[in-house]
């Protein structure tokens, strides 16, 4: 499982190569029977992640590894700053190259939380995303253990502003993301898959 963990936010949307078109054109059509978030819920998750990120992407992402690590200490392993002999997981916010991988996670998520009103041009990059990931043999049950840590990131980074409200629309957030991706397995190639590898190793 912790293997899982961490794959599901090492690489960003423009770390591998896209799914052939008929492929991607398959698991978005299943991605768009996922039901789509309400409009409150989208301007919800936009004004209350532009506060998460006033706090710095940086911050936010070392958070939400700190918050996978002490779920899994054994993923941090699955990075190669984990292997490094001076790695310690009570000081990520001061190892550089945990910070650097962080912020772009958390970027990728900015760039999605962007797009949560466009599902047919997310749908697609999250298609992908879950397609790489078949490759690492990914199972459903691996996805709540990752929402689950970056919803008690969220809670953390917000305080007293993470509502009721605001946790069921960062919820459905997840649900919409985890199905997706899920929705590559219909549709994965029955060949190897293809990728670029991503900037950092794990």
């Amino acid at each position: 499982m912790p293997h899982a963990l961490v794959l599901l936010l090492a690489t960003s949307a423009a770390a591998y190569t896209p799914l052939g078109r008929a492929q991607v054109s398959r698991a978005a059509t299943r991605s768009a029977t996922v039901k789509m978030l309400s409009e409150g819920q989208v301007c919800l998750i936009r004004e209350t992640w532009a506060s998460v990120g006033a706090l710095g992407p940086d911050k936010v992402g070392v958070l939400l590894f700190q918050n996978i690590f002490d779920a899994a200490p054994g993923a941090a392993a699955l990075f190669s700053f984990g292997r490094e002999p001076d790695f310690k997981l009570d000081n990520l916010g001061e190892n550089p190259a945990v910070v650097k991988h962080a912020t772009g996670v958390v970027d990728t998520v900015s760039a999605a939380v962007g797009l949560l009103d466009d599902l047919p041009t997310l749908g697609p990059v999250l298609v992908d995303l879950g397609a790489r990931h078949i490759t690492y043999s990914v199972e459903a049950v691996h996805y709540p253990v990752v929402g689950g840590a970056f919803l008690k990131t969220l809670e953390l980074g917000l305080g007293e502003a993470y509502t009721s409200e605001v946790a069921d629309a960062y919820t459905a957030m997840w649900g919409v993301v985890e199905a997706t991706m899920l929705s590559a397995e219909e549709s994965a190639p029955t060949g190897p898959y293809e990728y670029a590898p991503a900037q950092e190793a794990y």
